[in-house]
């Protein structure tokens, strides 16, 4: 089993207190404590002033205002909270359905839900619905990142006051996930509303489909590059919440039709036992405290979706070629790492998507991009190939991939 560094085990344990809104007695940490080194590790996690919050006050680097960090961070993330409140409603009052996913009704779950920061808003809404909404986003003053609407599955939207709403007509795209969408038809969705901690409900998934989707949306980065610590903390304190309205037997039929319920297994472990999330799971899903181990470390090393360094970034053709090789009975190989399919690289060069036979084109300007990156030293294309395979024997240990 691979083994946490010291900074890596430290960071676990200020974020078991995080999620229990506690502050860590110098005591409890041991002499050799890294205060940057764990910092730099919650940064990459996105979880920087949860973990700063636990942190033993003496503890606490010398430049580091914590009383001040934690105020900014509080008012910053209020402020883009508000103007999405505004924007949900201004939504719903035009007579939109958007249902909002992770976000804001995640946020509500942890103690101090404004120290869980959300650099976006994500917000399904029916196909019908999507482009109108589109330019009513772009009406209150928004800035989409990319048109025209009718090309995009999903498109982000910047306000000058910091929020970034992103949009989505499908919530999984590529032919790696195509399958996926169909758990979460709105023809059969039955939305619900949720309370937040600004005394204002939104609509999303009931729990069951919202849990699933935490799930799978955790697997869709899993198998691209990675994801980060805090979406099993969404997973675990989801399951802690709602596990009395999670249908167990269908999650377990719904995992096994995509593939994922080792994977899913293995997520809800780290947030029961490394994380001590305090929720039940059934036998489909119990597993052995260790078994989430090799998940864990590759978690830690990855950061926020997996993007700690761009040569993991570039993995992710080989991880999503030996998935697609499975879904296919054909057999992954490095040529398709460089020359990703149509649908893949569609997402990556939108021109693909409206002139199909571009398709060589894009191929061209990718190899001269990464080349370009190689020579700069941002990549190195043997170490990308290296960590691909690395994180193939990863899903396949986790029943991925054969």
């Amino acid at each position: 089993m691979p083994e946490l560094t010291r900074t890596e085990n430290n960071f676990i344990f200020l974020l078991r207190a995080a999620l229990a809104d506690r502050v860590v007695d110098a005591g409890e940490i041991a002499r050799e404590f890294d205060a940057r080194g764990i910092l730099r590790l919650a940064y990459n996690h996105k979880l920087w002033h949860m973990i700063l919050s636990a942190m033993p006050r003496e503890l606490v680097p010398d430049g580091i205002d914590r009383r001040s960090e934690l105020f900014r961070r509080v008012a910053a993330q209020v402020t883009v909270t508000s103007s999405f409140i505004g924007l949900w409603s201004a939504m719903a009052d035009a007579g939109f359905h958007p249902i909002v996913v992770k976000g804001i009704i995640c946020r509500t779950l942890y103690p101090r839900p404004e120290l869980r920061p959300s650099s976006d808003e994500d917000l399904y809404i029916p196909a019908a619905e999507f482009e109108d909404c589109c330019l009513f986003l772009q009406s209150h003053g928004l800035v989409p990142d990319k048109t025209p609407f009718s090309d995009y599955g999903e498109v982000g939207f910047r306000g000058e006051d910091g929020i970034f709403i992103e949009l989505h007509r499908d919530l999984f795209e590529g032919d790696s996930f195509s399958s996926l969408p169909e758990f979460f038809s709105f023809e059969t969705l039955t939305p619900e509303s949720y309370p937040t901690h600004y005394g204002v409900p939104v609509t999303s998934m009931p729990p069951h489909d919202h849990f699933l989707y935490l799930l799978l949306h955790a697997y869709k980065h899993f198998v691209h590059s990675g994801f980060g610590i805090r979406q099993v903390c969404d997973i675990g304190m989801w399951a802690r919440k709602y596990a009395g309205r999670i249908d167990w037997q269908n999650l377990s039929a719904q995992c096994d039709a995509v593939k994922i319920r080792r994977f899913a297994a293995a997520v809800l472990g780290i947030a029961r036992y490394d994380l001590q999330i305090d929720f039940s799971v059934p036998d489909d899903f119990e597993v052995a405290p260790d078994y989430g181990q090799f998940m864990l470390k590759d978690i830690l090393c990855g950061g926020i979706y997996g993007s700690s360094d761009t040569n993991r970034q570039h993995s992710a053709t080989v991880t999503l070629n030996a998935v697609k090789a499975k879904k296919t009975n054909t057999q992954s190989s490095v040529l398709q790492s460089i020359f990703p399919s149509k649908e893949e690289m569609q997402n990556k060069f939108p021109y693909v998507k409206k002139h199909p036979i571009l398709l060589p084109a894009a191929w061209i300007q990718r190899i001269f991009n990464y080349a370009g990156r190689s020579r700069a030293g941002e990549t190195n294309p043997a170490e990308s190939l290296a960590i691909g395979r690395a994180r193939v024997e990863l899903l396949r240990y986790y029943g991925i991939v054969d």
